[in-house]
């Protein structure tokens, strides 16, 4: 059970909760199926795990989805000089901006159909996802981080850092395939 319960134990997510994503076929496959997709990460992403750091991983996973990064820490130097399409930008002003029909997302190009969240704070990663559950409706939210998340559409049950490395290793490989 523990497992799946947030970490943030007096904040109450509502009747609707996050499906957990066990297996990572699962994730690559919402991945893929995920149209246009926005990957917002933050200063998590510098840690480094036994194989390789999550920032590693991040840039793995959006190259294989064609996806767009949104982040304000400073890796952005390290993901900018790996992928053109990462933008400099605040988590907050990404989810003020996601709810707003008018907004072209950060290259122009249109709404974004999912947005995947990865290395910020959990309390903020928690707000972020309660603003998007309510006021964006439309948009598909995944959070990969190794804390279940119940205010996104999908997430990560909770896991040690072994299990997560795993599972990112074989998200990684899936969306290699």
């Amino acid at each position: 059970m523990w497992r799946s319960e947030p970490w943030m134990k007096a904040e109450v997510p509502g009747t609707r909760r996050a499906t957990i994503i066990e297996k990572p076929e699962l994730a690559a496959e919402l991945l893929k199926q995920g149209g246009r997709i926005l990957v917002v990460c933050g200063n998590g992403v510098s840690t480094v795990l036994s194989k390789r750091s999550l920032l590693d991983y991040i840039v793995d996973v959006a190259e294989a989805v064609d996806a767009h990064i949104a982040t304000s820490s400073m890796a952005y130097a390290k993901i900018k000089s790996r992928l053109t399409n990462a933008t400099w930008i605040s988590p907050m002003e990404v989810a003020h901006r996601v709810p707003d029909p008018e907004w072209m997302g950060l290259d122009g190009k249109g709404a974004y159909k999912t947005m995947v969240f990865i290395g910020l704070p959990y309390y903020m990663t928690w707000l972020i996802l309660t603003g998007l559950k309510n006021f964006a409706q439309s948009v598909k939210t995944i959070s990969l981080d190794r804390f279940y998340q119940p205010n996104a559409s999908w997430s990560l049950r909770n896991m040690n850092i072994g299990e997560w490395e795993q599972f990112l290793e074989a998200l990684v490989n899936k969306l290699k395939a």
